[in-house]
């Protein structure tokens, strides 16, 4: 069975395994269906384990939904 098959709670189980945003966010952007499962995912990482770093960056280049995104999961 192709990856992208599985059940999403499976692969939210996989996601949960990879330690680096830059991982989570590669693995998101392999189709559409992982990136809208991943992206809070990845959001949620960034808020937990990078000090909201996507928030600063987000703010900084008036990236409104970015920004929104980051509030959403913090």
């Amino acid at each position: 069975m192709p990856l992208i098959n599985l059940p999403g709670e499976i692969l939210l189980g996989i996601a949960s395994f990879l330690s680096s945003e830059n991982d989570i966010d590669s693995l998101a952007k392999t189709s559409t269906r992982l990136h809208h499962l991943l992206n809070s995912v990845l959001y949620r990482h960034n808020v937990t384990h990078s000090n909201s770093s996507a928030l600063l960056w987000a703010a900084t280049k008036g990236q409104d939904t970015t920004a929104r995104l980051c509030i959403q999961q913090g």
